[in-house]
């Protein structure tokens, strides 16, 4: 099952918001300026994170966040990192500069600008994400891209209800909306 979540005003406003106010927080950091992503990327990747957080009934902690260090630091969800896409299609994107964690691929169905719903299309941890047949220098219509990456396909990820789920939400979370 790939569980669908809606978001809503006046959530996407609020995440839309967090969004510009991480990417404006000191814009001569590599990590804030999102190392050339556009706002609207990471603005879907901080949808992505929400759908998560609404999935696992937990709040998203980006909501916790507070200063500059806070940002550079995180875990996307309570250690589970999450990457969003617009394209329905779209591939599970990982890089080897990444965390050593699961990674969770949600793709984007925008209604309109008050609402979007996320898929949760599965999960895969980084080692099963990175190997030579998932590495990419072009994408699926034959553009170079920005930057090479792992491109792993919805077909080999695990389902979502097999997420590991870290200690420090045991207990606390209630899997589906």
């Amino acid at each position: 099952m790939q569980p669908v979540i809606t978001l809503r005003q006046p959530v996407l406003n609020h995440l839309r918001a967090m969004a510009q106010a991480q990417a404006a927080a000191d814009p001569s950091d590599d990590r804030l300026v999102m190392k050339g992503q556009s706002l609207k990327m990471h603005t879907e990747g901080i949808f992505g994170e929400q759908i998560l957080c609404d999935y696992l009934c937990v709040d998203n902690p980006r909501k916790l966040m507070t200063t500059i260090d806070d940002y550079k630091n995180d875990d996307d969800v309570f250690g589970i990192q999450v990457r969003a896409t617009t394209w329905a299609a779209g591939h599970l994107i990982t890089h080897d500069t990444d965390k050593y964690a699961p990674f969770v691929l949600v793709t984007l169905e925008r209604v309109n600008y008050d609402l979007v719903h996320g898929t949760i299309r599965g999960w895969a941890w980084r080692h099963e994400c990175n190997t030579p047949s998932h590495w990419r220098t072009h994408g699926p219509n034959g553009q170079p891209l920005r930057q090479a990456c792992y491109m792993t396909p919805q077909t080999v990820l695990h389902p979502i209800d097999t997420l590991p789920i870290p200690n420090k939400l045991k207990g606390q979370i209630c899997l589906g909306t």
